[in-house]
């Protein structure tokens, strides 16, 4: 597994060095080979209810119960795929992100990658 690390540290005057906080952030290990990319569509739904929606006939390999981790930029959720197919829920914190709100609208397309090793899904 593959992470980018954030830290915040602060400085004081006497050039102290302290840590406030450090973040790890997941990331795909493209060199694997095994990412299985796919188009979703934004709806009117996807704001509504945070559902991103793709395919039934993807290659995904996602099933009822599965329990993931979806990626938008630096956020980072834990979800459990739903009864539907083609439909992944509960992104309702990625949705309300104001920087997804200002790239799609319904009806865009949207690129998933997903790496069935480390069960980690991004969206881009």
């Amino acid at each position: 597994m593959r992470y980018k690390i954030e830290m915040e540290i602060t400085i004081d005057p006497n050039g102290q060095i302290t840590q406030d906080s450090i973040r790890f952030i997941p990331l795909l290990n493209w060199r694997h080979g095994n990412i299985i990319s796919e188009t979703g569509r934004i709806t009117n739904s996807t704001f509504q209810y945070g559902l991103i929606t793709y395919p039934a006939s993807s290659q995904l390999p996602l099933a009822q119960g599965d329990k993931i981790r979806v990626k938008y930029m630096d956020i980072v959720l834990p979800v459990t795929i739903s009864s539907v197919r083609g439909r992944i829920s509960g992104l309702t914190r990625i949705v309300n992100d104001y920087r997804f709100r200002r790239n799609f609208n319904p009806g865009d397309t949207i690129n998933l990658h997903y790496d069935p090793t480390t069960r980690l899904l991004e969206i881009t």
